[in-house]
């Protein structure tokens, strides 16, 4: 039941935004696949998503960020975060410029929505999986980008 909770509000925050997109650690590339948004890693997870996909924007490190990168994560009006460490050595001194009352944190065990709603234990996986069926699809983070 958390389950189905956590998916239909991360589904409502996401698809009534108008840039979402993703900054991922782990791979969840059935869900870039679904709804189009635009992919973002963290230092720590290059490799982990791969770098030739379509709506891959390079590496989020706060004011270093991959050019554009940076810029299209900060305008998003809703972002998913997968897996993120967000410590001080990924964020540069927490620089990071994203939306956090936009952001969805999705841990290996919970799902943290931004009002500090939190679901679990859910895992991480079950989560991206179930959340690929609600998505509508949305191009425009990625065509901004582009």
């Amino acid at each position: 039941m958390g389950l189905e909770m956590a998916v239909e509000k991360a589904a409502e925050l996401l698809n009534t935004a108008v840039k979402p997109v993703m900054v991922a650690q782990a791979a969840f590339l059935e869900l870039a696949d679904a709804c189009g948004y635009t992919v973002a890693v963290t230092p720590s997870a290059k490799g982990m998503f791969p770098e030739n996909h379509p709506h891959f924007i390079r590496t989020y490190w706060g004011t270093v960020s991959t050019a554009f990168c940076g810029e299209t994560v900060a305008i998003a009006d809703a972002s998913i975060f997968a897996g993120a460490s967000l410590n001080d050595m990924e964020t540069v001194g927490y620089s990071l410029t994203y939306k956090k009352n936009k952001a969805i944190m999705v841990e290996s065990d919970r799902v943290v929505f931004p009002n500090g709603l939190s679901f679990g234990p859910i895992l991480m996986k079950d989560f991206l999986r179930a959340l690929t069926k609600w998505l509508k699809p949305n191009l425009t983070a990625y065509e901004n980008y582009r």
